[in-house]
C-alpha cells in the first residue's frame, strides 16, 4: 500500500478529496480516524490509502521529469504507467499521474518516531504502535524543586514494549498549570543543585520504570542559557548510556546557527548532534523542511 498525505485548502470537503484520488469517503474516514468528517481545518494533514498505485497531484512548475525523480522512477516507467500522455511536454496543474508502485521494504536505518498523551485512545495506539521505533509518552514535567512530577504511564510502556516499539520518557519545562515557561528552564539549567537533582531524578525514574530511553523537550530556552543547556545534555547524555537508556532530544527548525527567536537560540544543533542520540526536529505543520545536515553524531530522521 501507498500512503499519499493531502493537507487540506480553503473550500476542500471530505467529497471531494475522496473523489480526486478515487477513494471512498468512509476509507478517509477510517484511515485517518476522523470524528467530524464534516469539520476539516485548513492545513489539517490526511493520510490517502491506495493500493498497489499511487494518484500524483501535477503542482505548478512540476514536469513529469521531475514527478518521477520525486517517486524514484525512472521517466520511462512513468510514461508507461500512464500511456493516456501523448505528449509529456503537456501535462497541466490538478493532473492527476499515476504513480506506479511495489511498496518498498523499509531499511533498518529508518526510525519512526511518535508522540502521544498517555490518555490517548487506545484502538488508535494500537493501530499505529505497529509502524514506530520509539513511543515518545508525554510528558514528565521537571519542576522548580529538580523533580518530575508523575504521570500514569505504565500502560503506555507496557504496550509499547509489546508492539516493539522503545518507549521513551518524555521531559518539559511546562510550568504546572502553564506552558512551556523559560524562566523555569533557566532555573533547571543554571542553578547547578537543582541541575544535578533533575539529572539523578530523570535517570531514576527513567531506570525504573523501564523506559527505553529519555527524550529533553526544553522549550523557549533563553540563548543565554545555551552554553548551560549544553553542559546539562553533556552530563545526563553520560549518566543515561551508563544506565543503557538512550538521550533524545526536540529541537527548532533552524535555517543558521544565529537564527534569532526565543523557540531557537538557545538550541546548539553542534551540541546536540554531540550528546544526544537522536533529535526530533519540531516541524509541526510544515509541509516541506530542508534539514540542516551538521548534526554531528545524531540521527536526524524523527520528525514531529
Amino acid at each position: 500500500m501507498i500512503l499519499i498525505i493531502y493537507v487540506v485548502k480553503n473550500g476542500d470537503s471530505l467529497s471531494q478529496i475522496a473523489e480526486t484520488y478515487g477513494v471512498s469517503q468512509q476509507e478517509l474516514i477510517t484511515a485517518n480516524q476522523l470524528n467530524y468528517p464534516d469539520r476539516l481545518v485548513v492545513g489539517q494533514a490526511l493520510v490517502i490509502p491506495t493500493q498497489g498505485e499511487g494518484i500524483h497531484i501535477v503542482a505548478r512548475g512540476e514536469t513529469l521529469f521531475s514527478i518521477a525523480a520525486m517517486h524514484g522512477l525512472d521517466f520511462e516507467e512513468l510514461m508507461a504507467a500512464n500511456p493516456e500522455i501523448v505528449n509529456p511536454n503537456s501535462i497541466y496543474i490538478g493532473q492527476q499521474i499515476v504513480i506506479p508502485g511495489v511498496t518498498p521494504e523499509l531499511s533498518d536505518s529508518i526510525d519512526v518516531n511518535g508522540y502521544a498523551y498517555s490518555t490517548m485512545n487506545r484502538e488508535t495506539l494500537s493501530r499505529t504502535l505497529p509502524d514506530l521505533t520509539f513511543l515518545s509518552i508525554f510528558s514528565h514535567d521537571a519542576r522548580p524543586s529538580g523533580r518530575l512530577a508523575t504521570t500514569s504511564d505504565g500502560a503506555m510502556i507496557t504496550a509499547a514494549y509489546s508492539a516493539g516499539a522503545g518507549p521513551i520518557m518524555v521531559v518539559t519545562n511546562i510550568r504546572e498549570g502553564g506552558n512551556f515557561d523559560s524562566g523555569l528552564a533557566s532555573w533547571l539549567l543554571t542553578d547547578i543543585e537543582t541541575r544535578d537533582r533533575l539529572i539523578e531524578d530523570i535517570v531514576s525514574v527513567a531506570t525504573e520504570k523501564g523506559y527505553y530511553g529519555v527524550d529533553i523537550d526544553f522549550e523557549n530556552v533563553y540563548g543565554g542559557d545555551r552554553v548551560a543547556y549544553n553542559e546539562f545534555l553533556r552530563i545526563l547524555s553520560q549518566r543515561l548510556h551508563a544506565n543503557g537508556l538512550i538521550l533524545t532530544t526536540a529541537i527548532a527548525p533552524k535555517t543558521s546557527a544565529n537564527m534569532t527567536g526565543i523557540l531557537y537560540e538557545g538550541h546548539d544543533y553542534n551540541a546536540h548532534g554531540q550528546y544526544a542520540d537522536r533529535v526530533t526536529l519540531m516541524t509541526y505543520e510544515q509541509v516541506r523542511l530542508t534539514v540542516l545536515t551538521s548534526l554531528g553524531g545524531a540521527q536526524s530522521s524523527n520528525f514531529r
